[in-house]
């Protein structure tokens, strides 16, 4: 998940998504469970083929409720941010839709309800993945509970993938779950973001090189999907109260 290595690859060039003190984790607020949970698992939809929803996001419909995951048969992405289900998937022609709906199924899925949030601007020396993973991992010495949190505000640019995979595909390992992936680069954007942190749970809602999971939603609202890069500008970071 480094940045510059995931960066030098080919990828659709898309528009930009249409828009209208520094402090290292030692510093933060401290972050406080938030009641994750899980359902389902990373590892057996890679390496078992389970793509069916376990999931439904209708259960998440209030406002307060966040959540990431795969969309059933990996023929998408979905996004819950405060409430609403967003999906995005790629058209026939390569192109990608983004459409909100009552209800989403998911292979695995994770979420949390949380109405209060700290807020603290983004130091500038947290400007990639790796560093605000660093940064929320210190943030979160004192305790081993996963918890959601979210950004809001400026990138320079990112790469997003939308699962895409192929209608009565059989998957048996990673790399033919990740067949179908589209990528798509962003540039100058205002998003949001909704990721979860955990130490625990690797193979379950996050890859085995990293503790967070994060999908990005453009605000103008044309465009998401399961972040793989960031170049951050001017971001707020919003922390469990």
């Amino acid at each position: 998940m480094k940045f510059l290595y995931v960066f030098s690859l080919i990828t659709l060039l898309l528009p930009a998504c249409q828009s209208s003190s520094t402090s290292r984790g030692k510093d933060l607020p401290s972050t406080s469970p938030s009641s994750v949970v899980a359902v389902g698992a990373m590892k057996n939809v890679m390496w078992k083929g389970q793509l069916d929803g376990v999931f439904s996001t209708d259960a998440l419909s209030a406002s307060g409720f966040y959540g990431v995951g795969p969309l059933a048969g990996l023929r998408g992405e979905i996004m819950v941010y405060d409430g609403t289900t967003y999906i995005s998937q790629v058209q026939k022609d390569g192109s990608p839709v983004l459409n909100t709906s009552a209800r989403a199924t998911a292979p695995f899925f994770v979420y949390a309800e949380m109405r209060s949030w700290d807020t603290l601007s983004l130091p500038n020396e947290i400007h990639d993945l790796a560093s605000l993973e660093k940064l929320l991992d210190e943030s979160a010495s004192e305790s081993s509970s996963p918890f959601v949190f979210r950004l809001e505000g400026q990138i320079d640019r990112a790469i997003i993938h939308i699962q895409n995979l192929s209608p009565g595909a059989v998957v048996s390992s990673p790399k033919e779950a990740h067949s179908g992936q589209t990528p798509f680069e962003i540039s100058a954007s205002t998003v949001q973001i909704v990721g979860f942190f955990s130490r625990e749970h690797q193979g379950i809602f996050t890859h085995h090189d990293t503790f967070m999971h994060l999908h990005l939603l453009c605000k103008s609202q044309n465009l998401m999907g399961h972040l793989d890069a960031v170049r951050f500008s001017r971001m707020q970071l919003l922390l469990p109260k």
